[in-house]
C-alpha cells in the first residue's frame, strides 16, 4: 500500500518502531521505496522512556538514533512520547534529545511537563510540543518551540471538525519549516488526511 499512499501524502508516521527497534534491512526497504520528498516519522522505541530506573535510556536513544540515520532524507522527526506514568523530568527530556541528535517531536501524558520550562528545553533542541487530540491525555496548547508542528489527531472526525483542525493549523503551514499532522491508526485515517489536505490547499 506504500505505493499508493506515498503518491498521495507527504509522510507516514510509523508506530511499530515504539515495539521493536527496526531491522536495517527494512529501513533499507523503506528509503528505496519512498519517492522523493517522501517522509517517515518513527516513532521512538518505548524503552526510551517507558522503561524502569536503572535501564540505559541514552544507550537506547543512540542506537535507535543512529538507526533513523539509515533512511537518509526520508527520514522526519522522530516521535518521542512520555508515559501518563511519568511526571516532568527535564534532565531525561534534555538528555534524549541531545542523544537522538535529530529533529524530534515530543508528546506528554502527563500534566505536569506543561510548564515554561520544558518548553525552554524543546527550545533548546529545536523540538516540537505534540498538540494530541485524544481523549484520554492532555492537550497540549499550540505553543511554538521549534522549526516543525506536530499533530496527532485520535478521534472519529466529521467534516466540520476537519475544518475547524484546518483552520487552527493554517497560521502554522506560515510560521514554521514544516508541519506534520497525522491521525489515528485505522481505516479512514488516509482519507481524513486527504481531506485536510484539501482544506489547507495542499
Amino acid at each position: 500500500m506504500l505505493a499508493n499512499y506515498s503518491a498521495r501524502l507527504p509522510s507516514l508516521e510509523l508506530n511499530n518502531t515504539f515495539y521493536r527497534f527496526p531491522q536495517i534491512r527494512a529501513l533499507d526497504n523503506w528509503r528505496e521505496s519512498a519517492p522523493v520528498g517522501f517522509e517517515y516519522c518513527l516513532k521512538a522505541h518505548r524503552s526510551l522512556t517507558y522503561s524502569a530506573e536503572g535501564y540505559d535510556r541514552l544507550g537506547a536513544a543512540r542506537n535507535f538514533g543512529a538507526l533513523v540515520e539509515v533512511l537518509g532524507n526520508r527520514a522526519g522527526p522522530i516521535l518521542l512520547q512520555f508515559p501518563p506514568s511519568r511526571p516532568l523530568d527535564l534532565g531525561l527530556l534534555a538528555g534524549l534529545l541531545d542523544t537522538l541528535a535529530r529533529p524530534a517531536a515530543v508528546e506528554f501524558r502527563h500534566p505536569s511537563w506543561f510548564e515554561p520550562k520544558t518548553n525552554l528545553v524543546l527550545m533548546e533542541y529545536g523540538a516540537a510540543l505534540v498538540v494530541t487530540d485524544d481523549e484520554g491525555w492532555p492537550k497540549a496548547p499550540i505553543t511554538p518551540t521549534g522549526p516543525i508542528a506536530y499533530y496527532r489527531l485520535r478521534r472519529d472526525y466529521v467534516e466540520s471538525d476537519l475544518v475547524a483542525w484546518a483552520e487552527e493549523i493554517k497560521p502554522e503551514l506560515e510560521e514554521r519549516d514544516a508541519v506534520h499532522v497525522y491521525f489515528k491508526h485505522e481505516a479512514e485515517g488516509p482519507m481524513r488526511a486527504l481531506r485536510l489536505l484539501e482544506l489547507l490547499g495542499g
